[in-house]
């Protein structure tokens, strides 16, 4: 589990849930996530080839993740509940440097927990820690114009509205427009 040790102002969700790396995660555990709400997602995620489901994907994957967080040009955490099981994932992607500063926002919850304030919660504590642990200056947050429980998520968190685009995302085969957000370090 990474210990942030960062405060936060809301509804506190530590005794029930944790935010781990992908480093203290087993391939299981994620395989079984990504099966889980796979149905759910669909509207909203990459199509996946089946492979990406299974135990032996995730036993490959996990090293190439921690070294592109070793590299400092991805972080991929997973949210915990009690019995260790996932039921969220955040991703900071393309992280990059000099001159621009930035990355890219992803994430998903289960649908049994969506709806409670939990995503909120967890994407402010993992932003501020990728504000503080690497050289991060503006982070990136994209949704469909009709995914409007992303969109209250990324108000609540102060991003930014900065313009739409048509045809952005392959999604389950599909090209989607996506409203294109922005929050900066403070």
């Amino acid at each position: 589990m990474i210990s942030l040790g960062l405060g936060m102002n809301s509804k506190s969700y530590s005794n029930q849930f944790q935010l781990h790396s992908i480093a203290s995660c087993h391939p299981n555990q994620i395989s079984l996530y990504y099966k889980k709400k796979r149905n759910f997602h669909l509207s909203t995620s990459p199509k996946r080839s089946e492979n990406f489901f299974t135990d032996h994907y995730w036993k490959k994957a996990i090293p190439i993740h921690l070294e592109e967080q070793e590299k400092e040009s991805a972080i991929r955490f997973f949210i915990l509940n009690n019995e260790q099981v996932i039921i969220g994932n955040i991703n900071f992607s393309n992280i990059q440097g000099f001159p621009i500063h930035s990355c890219n926002l992803g994430y998903s919850l289960d649908e049994d927990y969506t709806g409670k304030g939990i995503m909120t919660y967890f994407l402010n504590q993992a932003i501020e820690f990728v504000f503080h642990k690497t050289s991060v200056h503006k982070v990136f947050a994209n949704h469909t114009p009709w995914n409007i429980s992303s969109a209250r998520v990324l108000n609540k968190l102060g991003f930014s509205k900065i313009g739409e685009c048509k045809d952005y995302l392959l999604i389950n085969d599909n090209w989607e427009d996506h409203v294109l957000n922005v929050l900066f370090k403070k």
